[in-house]
């Protein structure tokens, strides 16, 4: 392993970016002119079958979460952590376009998109 990372934080900080470009890519997803009920439906199915396949997604999910309350990030961790913000906000766009179809149940969709996401952590971990 260390003849291509020269350090755990080069390891690390490798993981982080892949994470980050993954959330850059769903992120872009969720931008679908698909229903947004249908959306959601298809990416929770995709978590879940995910999570029941292997450990390799949880993993991720939990290296995503440390990584967000690290003191000092690195700019992988910055570019992870705005991608997430990111993805919240787009998560949040999506629930308002459904409400406004009267697809899903009026509320905070901030709130709503971060209780999802706070859920789909709870179920990795």
């Amino acid at each position: 392993m260390y003849r291509h990372y020269k350090t755990k934080d080069d390891l690390f900080n490798e993981l982080v970016s892949y994470a980050a470009t993954g959330l850059e890519k769903i992120a872009e997803k969720f931008k679908s002119d698909e229903s947004p009920n249908e959306w959601t439906r298809q990416f929770t199915l995709e978590i879940l079958n995910d999570l029941e396949k292997d450990d390799a997604f949880a993993e991720l999910l939990m290296l995503m979460n440390q990584s967000s309350t690290m003191e000092h990030p690195s700019l992988q961790i910055q570019y992870l952590n705005e991608q997430s913000e990111a993805m919240l906000n787009q998560t949040t766009r999506l629930i308002e376009k459904g409400q406004n179809l009267g697809q899903f149940k009026q509320g905070n969709a901030s709130e709503m998109a971060f209780y999802y996401f706070a859920t789909l952590q709870g179920l990795a971990i």
